[in-house]
């Protein structure tokens, strides 16, 4: 599935994807989560194919707190501190296909609402600027409603000029090529 959307097997390595064959993840694509220990506290389990095969099945099942995950500052911290940016998401695939294409300043929030952890976790970050870039949902506008209300819980933490929405220009970066991610990220620079 990933390596259809262009993520490379050295990417997908260094998350350290694998499949599930039992258990609540059986047939996912799983993401191990890490805590600052590099201790695994969570997983993030993606389906196996492009679509799921009737609604009860959802598209990522996650096992353990999300509101504690940093995603994935095992690995990136420090390049988002050099950066002074961070990018944020709403699932793997998108911090995948994000980093992918060249922009390792990237996080993952596991949803459409950041947890206090999180923001947290980012203004300890920080960051000179903030892009929010939750999905682009044409069919139910969540990714929009979260980006509005991200921003308002980050405007009392930060100046507003250092907050950015900037919308995938597609559903999702997972439906985007490093190319047009790069176009994307070029709008702003």
């Amino acid at each position: 599935l990933f390596l259809q959307r262009g993520i490379s097997e050295a990417t997908l390595r260094l998350f350290k994807a694998g499949m599930a064959h039992a258990n609540k993840l059986n047939k996912r694509i799983c993401f191990p989560v890490y805590d600052r220990k590099g201790r695994i506290i969570g997983f993030a389990g993606r389906w196996f194919k492009e679509e799921v095969p009737f609604e009860s099945v959802k598209k990522w099942k996650l096992i353990g707190q999300k509101k504690t995950w940093l995603f994935p500052n095992h690995l990136n911290e420090d390049i988002i501190r050099a950066a002074r940016e961070v990018i944020i998401v709403e699932s793997v695939g998108d911090l995948l296909a994000v980093w992918e294409a060249g922009y390792q300043n990237v996080m993952c929030i596991f949803g459409t609402d950041m947890s206090p952890k999180q923001l947290s976790y980012v203004i300890g970050l920080d960051p000179n600027r903030i892009i929010i870039a939750t999905n682009n949902d044409t069919r139910n506008n969540a990714g929009q409603v979260a980006a509005g209300k991200m921003l308002k819980k980050m405007s009392e933490h930060f100046q507003n000029d250092q907050i950015l929405i900037h919308l995938p220009t597609k559903n999702d970066f997972g439906e985007m090529n490093s190319t047009e991610i790069r176009d994307w990220y070029a709008q702003i620079s």
